[in-house]
């Protein structure tokens, strides 16, 4: 059986790699390995159940054992496309089998769904021979009021379709035996499948097989880890973090896994669950270069801002990237912790002086520190690097505006609309300092793009009703006000509701 694995010490990567282990990755240096065991392990356990060629064996359960031996024998080669190649096979013949026995059991409508997904698999004649009968059949079991109306190739037969075949206790018995074998063999192969799938990067498809491995067999040893690390992959977070969990039950001392949970309850917005989750990982999640980083921004935007700290402290003092710690340097600010904020800007700096956003982002922290000429000569740093940088140019505007640099704040706006002319907040701030000029048309033209642009920024409309009231526009500027009212009872409606993430 193949698994989709992650070393137990999730926060470096290997060095060396054996020619059993092919390193795929997950977070950053969270890696992940897709386990081949050697050609003697694989004998010793095959990747299948053992299906047996005896004397009464039928053709295709002696094709299938055929099949299966070459699968298993893919695998202990460590070749990705030659497991893939030989478990399409394996798969293809299964699904085959399970059809003709739907036809026995008097389930065509099924039988044609599993030869179309067996088609699907292997393109050969006689299945398309099967499925041209089996359309047939199902054309001719529509008239007879007994026909069962389920298509889905998933369904196992119950005790109603036994009875409605007419099989005697010895065919319901071989029946039974024959899909329980069948299942297991198509949930190992699609396993098996996905899993050399996902070690050339197919993450999509990997999933896909992944989840119809689970329909055949739920049970199929690693499927949930590895169901849940293609869904990682993939972005698809609900579905990480149902099978995760999952993993996670079966084996809860399995830090790498809990990694990956955490980070896709992260993913989703669900920071006290992701937390919760980080939690057992202890130092050496906070010194991970991506669970650090995320446990400490779930604590903090679940509001323990204490833990987030230490967490934070931790995180920072491992060996980081310039770029990382730009992200521990945003944070602090938003932990509202200006001056920490800055040591750690001032470090990437002096690391790298050229980093894109390094300055802007010393300079948000100032900003928030009011400290207005720290933050001036940081944005003028930025806009030296990048000259076209709208948010750097925007942000030294409303500096000026603190400082009473009015005429040198309009000519940045300007600037700023001249580039992007739906910048909402530019149009507000030309329409606040028309409106404080006096100049009402000016003001309303400005402040009606910027609602428009923005209709939820409640003091947008706020200052449009004072322009509207102002030029004695009293309807518009009742409106103006109410929509302000609304605006603001939402947002303490907000503030005051529990909520999970802020």
């Amino acid at each position: 059986m193949q698994v989709i694995v992650i070393p137990r010490d999730f926060s470096t990567r290997p060095r060396s790699v054996s020619r059993w282990h092919l390193w795929l990755f997950p977070l950053v240096t969270l890696a992940v390995a897709l386990r081949l065991p050697s050609g003697a392990a694989a004998q010793a356990k095959p990747s299948k159940p053992i299906v047996k060629a005896n004397a009464s064996a039928s053709q295709a359960e002696v094709e299938l054992a055929r099949r299966i031996k070459t699968a298993d024998a893919a695998r202990a080669s460590g070749n990705t496309k030659a497991i893939g190649d030989a478990n399409r096979k394996v798969i293809a013949l299964a699904l085959r089998e399970l059809g003709h026995l739907r036809l026995s059991e008097l389930l065509s409508a099924q039988a044609v769904e599993l030869y179309r997904n067996s088609l699907s698999f292997e393109d050969a004649v006689d299945s398309r021979a099967d499925l041209a009968n089996a359309i047939n059949t199902e054309a001719k079991a529509k008239t007879t009021p007994t026909s069962p109306p389920d298509a889905d190739p998933f369904a196992r037969p119950d005790a109603s379709t036994f009875s409605r075949a007419k099989l005697s206790p010895e065919q319901r018995t071989a029946a039974e035996g024959k899909e329980i074998q069948l299942r297991l063999v198509l949930g190992a192969s699609l396993n098996d499948l996905a899993t050399s799938e996902a070690a050339r990067n197919q993450y999509g498809m990997a999933l896909t097989h992944l989840q119809q491995a689970e329909k055949w067999n739920s049970a199929t040893t690693g499927l949930a880890r590895n169901l849940g690390f293609c869904a990682f992959k993939v972005g698809d977070y609900p579905e990480a973090i149902r099978t995760l969990s999952r993993a996670l039950e079966e084996q809860p001392q399995d830090a790498p896994v809990r990694a990956m949970l955490g980070m896709s309850y992260f993913g989703s917005n669900k920071y006290a669950d992701a937390a919760k989750t980080f939690e057992p990982l202890g130092d050496r999640g906070m010194q991970d270069t991506s669970v650090g980083y995320a446990w400490a921004t779930s604590l903090a935007r679940t509001g323990d801002l204490k833990k987030a700290a230490d967490v934070l402290n931790h995180f920072e003092n491992s060996n980081l990237s310039p770029d990382a710690l730009l992200l521990v340097g945003q944070l602090w600010t938003e932990m509202t912790d200006y001056q920490h904020a800055v040591s750690v800007f001032q470090k990437v700096l002096l690391r790298d002086p050229s980093l894109p956003k390094a300055h802007f982002f010393e300079g948000l922290a100032y900003l928030k520190w009011e400290k207005w000429n720290e933050a001036a000569s940081d944005f003028q740093a930025e806009l030296a690097l990048v000259p076209g940088d709208l948010d750097a140019k925007y942000t030294l505007g409303f500096i000026r505006l603190q400082q009473g640099r009015v005429d040198e704040a309009l000519a940045f706006f300007n600037e700023v609309l001249a580039a992007e002319p739906n910048h909402a907040n530019a149009q507000y701030q030309i329409g606040k300092i028309m409106l404080d000029r006096g100049r009402l048309d000016d003001a309303i033209t400005h402040l009606e793009i910027a609602a428009r642009l923005d209709p939820q920024a409640d003091y947008i409309h706020y200052q449009l009703q004072v322009a509207y009231r102002k030029r004695s526009r009293i309807a518009e500027a009742d409106r103006e006000l109410e929509i302000y009212k609304q605006l603001k009872s939402q947002a303490r409606e907000q503030s005051s509701s529990p909520k999970q993430n802020p």
